[in-house]
Parts: C-alpha cells; sequence; structure tokens
C-alpha cells in the first residue's frame, strides 16, 4: 500500500529545507498492511459489498441477487452487537 505520510514518495520536505527519507515507510514509499487493517479502513457499504461477494463465491448463502446480498451484509454490520 501507498505510504500515507509521504503520498508514496519515500521522502518528504525537512522544515530547515531539503528532504528526508521517510521514517514511516523507510524511503520506499510503499508500507505493509494486514487484512485487519485493509478491513478496517473499508466504509460499512465497502465492508457490505465486500463480505457478500465473498458469501457469494464460496457458496455460503445464496441470494436472487447480489444488491439482495450486499443488503444482508449491510444489514448485519448495522446491527448491535451483543458479546
Amino acid at each position: 500500500m501507498k505510504c500515507p505520510l509521504c503520498d508514496g514518495k519515500g521522502e518528504y520536505m525537512h522544515q530547515c529545507g531539503g528532504y528526508r527519507p521517510c521514517e514511516h515507510c523507510n524511503g520506499t514509499g510503499k508500507i505493509v498492511q494486514t487484512n485487519e487493517e485493509w478491513f478496517c479502513g473499508l466504509s460499512t457499504e465497502e465492508k457490505a459489498k465486500w463480505i457478500a461477494e465473498e458469501k457469494m463465491n464460496r457458496g455460503y448463502f445464496i441470494f436472487p441477487s447480489m444488491e439482495e446480498a450486499i443488503q444482508d451484509a449491510l444489514d448485519w454490520l448495522k446491527e448491535k452487537h451483543d458479546a
């Protein structure tokens, strides 16, 4: 994933002038992101779409349309969680 601090450039302008390597990505312009970090960065609608596509592709549930599968996942994401 592109480093969010240096915008993938690998460096930034130092306060005193001159460019310095980005300390967040060690000058590579890229960072390693876990699946959890990626998933948490999605909007609720994007999460619902991803869940629906995964479940439809794996045959966990069958809906007449992808839109209904997405709506079902969206409804589940918005439900109160009882632990």
